[in-house]
Parts: structure tokens; C-alpha cells; sequence
């Protein structure tokens, strides 16, 4: 699904954009969907946080979780981080954010092999070109959430995933959700 503000999906300007009113929006879709006991996978950024949030407010949904680019807080260093790729898609555009945050997420290796395939119109987070606002509120729900006081009540299978190379949601951000999850085991 699309986040709002996202594609055709609308947004109400006036709501307060929180890791909660998306995960609400997910669960809405599931709901209407029929669908129980489902995986979820967050595999980069605030899909994870979704996915917590998920699994935390209707535990009846969550049979597994993947989390992985993940935070259950946000320490002062992915702020600045989340708060710069703000500021950069709002000042300099879209492109020049797409090609911040595909260096700071990809090693080089990685990044001089497939650099024709991240950056550019079809490239990583092309659903947030043209919709700067959009990006803002994502951001907002993004530094604003914090999962650590509810984490410990998870009781589905959860899987954690640590990327060392990365440099915005390295095991500084993952680890502490492996650790507060029951039985949650991290690669």
C-alpha cells in the first residue's frame, strides 16, 4: 500500500503524521483484506516501525515479523540523518536527496556496481519524487516514534537483521529492538 500522500493515496494535512496513523492505515487494509496471522516485513526505514507498531496494537494480525533498517528510537545522530535528508530534498531536490541517502545506505562496492539502478527516475525512493510534502510528514512520523516501552509485549517470531555497513540504521539502531523483543533472535 501507499503511504498517504503517496501516488493517488491522500492525506489530510492536518492530521498529525505519526508511526501510529500509518500503522492504522495498514491495519485498516488488513482488515478489510480479511486477512489474519500474516508475516509482516519492514525491510527498510519506517515500514519496520510500522510493523512494531503492528505487532504491538493488534497482536491477533502479527504471526512473524522481519525488521531490518530499523529503529525503536531515534538518537540524536538518525535525527540529524532523517532531518538532513529533509532538508536537502526541500533545498537542493529531489535527485540530490535520492543520492545522499543511496551513499549513506550502500557500501561502494555495492553502490559502483548498481549506481545505474539507484539513482534516476526509476532509482530508490522514486515514489517520493515530486512530493516533497509528502517526504516531510514521513519524516515527521519518522523522528518522532519510539516503540522501546512496548517492544517487551511482542510475542510473535521476530527476526532482526543488522547491517553493519549501513550508516543510517546500523546495528546502533537495530540491536536495542532484537534485545527488548521476547525471543527475538538478529542476524
Amino acid at each position: 500500500f501507499d503511504y498517504r500522500g503517496i501516488r493517488d493515496s491522500g492525506d489530510d494535512l492536518y492530521v498529525p503524521s505519526t508511526m501510529e496513523l500509518h500503522a492504522h492505515d495498514a491495519i485498516g487494509l488488513l482488515d478489510h483484506l480479511g486477512l489474519r496471522n500474516v508475516h509482516l516485513m519492514g525491510l527498510v526505514g519506517m515500514g519496520a516501525c510500522v510493523c512494531q507498531e503492528i505487532a504491538i496494537r493488534r497482536p491477533d494480525l502479527a504471526r512473524s515479523m522481519l525488521n531490518m533498517g530499523a529503529w525503536c528510537e531515534v538518537d540524536d545522530f538518525l535525527r540529524d540523518q532523517l532531518e538532513m535528508f529533509r532538508w536537502i530534498h526541500r533545498d537542493l531536490g529531489f535527485f540530490s536527496f535520492q543520492k545522499a541517502v543511496t551513499l549513506l545506505s550502500f557500501d561502494a562496492e555495492y553502490y559502483n556496481a548498481n549506481r545505474h539502478r539507484l539513482l534516476g527516475p526509476e532509482g530508490g525512493w522514486k515514489e517520493l519524487r515530486g512530493r516533497y510534502p509528502a517526504h516531510s510528514r514521513l519524516i515527521d512520523a519518522c523522528v518522532n516514534f519510539d516503540s522501546t516501552a512496548w517492544l517487551h509485549t511482542i510475542r510473535c517470531r521476530s527476526l532482526i537483521v543488522h547491517s553493519g555497513l549501513d550508516q543510517v540504521t546500523s546495528p546502533r539502531t537495530t540491536l536495542p529492538i532484537e534485545r527488548a523483543i521476547p525471543g527475538a533472535r538478529g542476524i
